[in-house]
Formats: C-alpha cells, sequence, structure tokens
C-alpha cells in the first residue's frame, strides 16, 4: 500500500500530479477514485464488511467495491479490476455519475475525493478477498432505510462573517443566512441571486436559509449549486448552519437538532478554538425508485 500512488486531480478532474495513497489521505488532497454499486435482480445492493486490517475504516460494511485507479488506468477498468480482485465479480458496470467528497476518517486521515460512481447487476454471491472484505450481506433497501447513518465530517477553523450572513467550508463551500421563518423564503430565487453573488464567492456557493427555533433546534432549507434549485437535504449545509448558529451564539448545546424537508437529523460537535469531532447523524431514507434497462 505505501507503494500505491492515487491520481491527484483538480476539481474538473483533470490530473495535476501523483502522490502515495496514505501521504494523500494524511494530506487530504483531492484525488481520482471509483464506487461500485452491484444490485440482484431482487433490487438488494452487495455490501461489503472491509476488513479489519485495512488502514481505515476496518470491520465497517461499506457499498461493493471502492478504491483508485493507477496512473494511465481508464477508471472503468480500475473498477472492473478492483471488482475481481475483492469480490471474484465480473459483469457489465455503466457510470451513474461523478461527486467530489471530503470526509475525516480515523487515525487522522482525510478522504477528499473526485468519486466515480458505478452499477452493475450480478445474481451469485461473491468469492471474497480476505485481504480485503471480510464478509458480505445482501440488503434490501427496506432495511437500509431503516439504519442510523453517523458520519464523522472534518474539522472546520474558520466561519467568516461576509454579506450578512457566515461562509465556511465543511467539505463543501457554503453561506448561511439566517431568517425569521424558512417557511418564507423563495428557495430558488433567493438562492440563485446569493449562490452566484461575487461578493460572497467568485466561484460560487451553496445557500443554506437558517431558522434558530430554540438553543438546541434549526431548520434549515439549501440551495444546492450544481442541482441549481432547492434539495431536500443537504449534509455538509446542516453541519455549515449548526456551526455559524453555534459561533454566532445563537444556540448553546453541542448536539443540535436540524429539520430539514427530507426529514430531522442530528450534529454533534467539540468546540474548542476550532470544530471538531463533528458528527452528522440521520436515518437513510428512500426518497426516489426506478428501473435500470440492461440491454
Amino acid at each position: 500500500m505505501s507503494k500505491e500512488k492515487v491520481i491527484l486531480v483538480d476539481e474538473n478532474d483533470t490530473q495535476v500530479g501523483l502522490m502515495p495513497k496514505l501521504e494523500a489521505h494524511q494530506k487530504g488532497l483531492l484525488h481520482r477514485a471509483f464506487s461500485v454499486f452491484i444490485f440482484n435482480s431482487n433490487h438488494q445492493l452487495l455490501l461489503q464488511k472491509r476488513a479489519v486490517s485495512k488502514y481505515h475504516s476496518g470491520g465497517l460494511w461499506t457499498n461493493t467495491c471502492c478504491s483508485h485507479p493507477r496512473e494511465g488506468e481508464e477508471t472503468i477498468n480500475a473498477a472492473n479490476r478492483r471488482l475481481i480482485e475483492e469480490m471474484g465479480i465480473k459483469t457489465n458496470l455503466r457510470k451513474v455519475f461523478d461527486f467530489i467528497y471530503k470526509a475525516e476518517l480515523d487515525n487522522e486521515l482525510t478522504e477528499n475525493e473526485f468519486d466515480h460512481v458505478y452499477y452493475g447487476v450480478y445474481n451469485e454471491d461473491p468469492i471474497l478477498n480476505l485481504d480485503e472484505a471480510d464478509d458480505f450481506k445482501w440488503v434490501d433497501m427496506q432495511t437500509l432505510n431503516d439504519d442510523i447513518i453517523k458520519i464523522k465530517m472534518i474539522k472546520v477553523s474558520n466561519i467568516d462573517e461576509v454579506h450578512n450572513g457566515c461562509l465556511l467550508d465543511t467539505g463543501s463551500p457554503h453561506f448561511v443566512k439566517f431568517c425569521t421563518s424558512v417557511n418564507n423564503i423563495n428557495v430558488f430565487q433567493s438562492g440563485r441571486e446569493l449562490r452566484n453573488n461575487k461578493e460572497i464567492s467568485e466561484d460560487g456557493v451553496n445557500i443554506n436559509f437558517t431558522e434558530i427555533i430554540d438553543n438546541s433546534s434549526i431548520k434549515v432549507r439549501t440551495y444546492e449549486r450544481g442541482v441549481e434549485n432547492e434539495t431536500l437535504s443537504c449534509g455538509t449545509g446542516v453541519i455549515a448552519s449548526v456551526l455559524s448558529a453555534h459561533s454566532k451564539g445563537l444556540v448553546d448545546s453541542n448536539r443540535i437538532k436540524i429539520t430539514t424537508l427530507g426529514g430531522e437529523l442530528f450534529v454533534s460537535f467539540d468546540f474548542k478554538n476550532v470544530y471538531d469531532n463533528i458528527w452528522l447523524e440521520g436515518p437513510a431514507i428512500e426518497v426516489f425508485k426506478g428501473q435500470i434497462w440492461i440491454h
């Protein structure tokens, strides 16, 4: 693992360099990655339990397969290669989308990835490489819906007050605008205006309209760049709203309940000059269901 290198990229997924995998995660630098989701004909998702010997997140359940392409290797080819190496599965993969995410891991490592997401269909049990995965299970969507997800987020040290609101980076850049009632906000119109306001950010920013309910609960509605509209919920957005409210003394608890259009979430944190040990907690809920036809 120490000799393996990842491809460093910019926000357009253009290669800007190479770096040993561990060093890239220690420095939290953006790099190319992929995630594979395998379903069977019963619409169940194949999960793997990461081997306890892995250098991060050992013993945790995750999606079917995820890793990094090598220099000069097409991402789809890397996804197929690792799916065979980890799970003994060979099937047709199709790309669904890509996105950037950033999250703190254990052992003071940071995951900062331009992630290409693929899916495939397979109806047999995998043949595990025990150096990579300790176990597997097929789960239906209702089982996933019933699970409570808890994610550790990155540290936040800077919260700037600009344009009568708060600007901060919680893994994605966010602007928090406090208001007396989020229900009365035209999120599409007002969000779009603020998202493109150069006084807030030259590159554009996500907008979170935030209402204080009491000293331990808030409401949030979010306009997300890229989507260019309101979304049901945004994890990094509610983190931004909670920390901004705490920094301004509008809430005084270190565990805050957030009500969004998508449901209720909880954010907890420690604060000693910087916001650390930040956790986002809430249910995984199915909000869309469709069919994929493979020819």
